[in-house]
């Protein structure tokens, strides 16, 4: 169960990543005009990934190659990432980019990491906390969270976020059944009910679920604002409200959390994570995966990574050309987002 899981952990938050992409720091407004249910508005029906999928990526190699020890899952992840970095990816996050660049001037990890509450680390926690409940003895869901977190974030805010995203990740990958408000409530008062923030975002989810609100009346009430979309006291209650709002519906977990408006691509890609994990791929229907064309992270080695992962074969490294091919790509990426961009200055508005 748990390869299914993990699986569909992976390729639900890339399902989630490129239905989101298009529409990335729209308005709420511009998007009900703009958003189809039913595939990928990037580049005539085909969908491709951004940094979210790619950290996500990541983060499940390393820690196959580290077997869950967050000293080694640290280290190796972060010389990924500043690999990664030399990819020229589109659209990392500033406080990322700060923490790898301050990473590649040599600064240790505590004077690297950035003081920002921002989505980074709870992207990219979904598959820490499936990868954790394979191994429930050995792998510290908590301990790895924190290892992914503080190479790049030094914010108590992004780490509860990313902590919160982790536990419920677990607690998906091992339930038979979708987990209930009270046992989510307790994970999520658990990381962080030092912060009254936080412990005010639990009740308000709380209400909204009592009330049964649409997923964006619920943004409303947190107080979501388009241009402060990567808030990850934004993305993360949102993900997991339209999680515990549409089970068994990874469709529509992340298409309503697109129609917020803001980080889409983000939020959507946590929501489809959280989704994924709880359904597997059998819950992602088939026509999402089949015209989500990417590489070289395409749907087959994303499954590959995963199935490997979460099973019981030997763990494998990226490859020499893994990262020049990811620069390649990248390049072409840009020309098709800014290409993208200037067609949505166009109607409708």
């Amino acid at each position: 169960m748990l390869v299914d899981r993990g699986v569909g952990c992976l390729l639900g938050g890339a399902v989630g990543d490129a239905l989101g992409l298009p529409f990335e720091t729209l308005s709420a407004r511009r998007i009900a005009k703009w958003f189809r249910p039913g595939g990928y508005q990037l580049f005539f029906g085909r969908g491709m990934v951004s940094d979210d999928t790619e950290h996500s990526f990541l983060v499940l190699k390393v820690l196959h190659l580290s077997q869950g020890d967050p000293v080694r899952f640290q280290r190796l992840l972060r010389r990924a990432l500043m690999l990664w970095l030399l990819a020229l990816p589109t659209g990392i996050g500033f406080a990322t980019l700060r923490a790898l660049l301050k990473s590649w001037l040599g600064l240790p990890v505590r004077w690297a990491a950035v003081n920002s509450p921002g989505s980074g680390p709870a992207m990219r926690a979904a598959v820490i906390g499936c990868y954790a409940a394979r191994f429930p003895e050995r792998a510290d869901v908590d301990a790895l969270t924190r290892a992914a977190t503080e190479m790049t974030h030094a914010n108590r805010k992004a780490e509860i976020g990313a902590l919160a995203m982790a536990r419920l990740a677990r607690m998906a990958a091992l339930s038979n059944t979708m987990p209930g408000w009270q046992e989510v409530r307790a994970e999520l008062q658990a990381v962080g009910g030092d912060d009254p923030d936080w412990v005010r975002l639990i009740a308000l989810i709380e209400a909204g679920l009592e009330q049964q609100l649409p997923v964006p009346d619920f943004a409303v009430t947190i107080g979501h604002r388009r241009r402060q979309g990567g808030y990850v006291y934004f993305t993360t209650p949102l993900a997991i409200y339209s999680w515990l709002r549409h089970p068994g519906d990874l469709i529509e977990t992340v298409a309503a959390v697109i129609r917020c408006g803001g980080d889409t691509d983000t939020g959507a890609a946590m929501a489809g994570g959280l989704a994924g994990a709880s359904l597997g791929e059998a819950g992602i229907p088939a026509h999402y995966l089949e015209t989500l064309c990417d590489q070289p992270l395409s749907v087959s080695r994303l499954r590959r990574t995963a199935a490997q992962a979460f099973g019981t074969g030997p763990a494998s490294g990226l490859g020499l050309l893994f990262f020049p091919l990811l620069m390649l790509r990248n390049l072409s990426f840009l020309t098709l987002i800014v290409a993208h961009l200037f067609r949505r200055l166009l109607p409708p508005y």
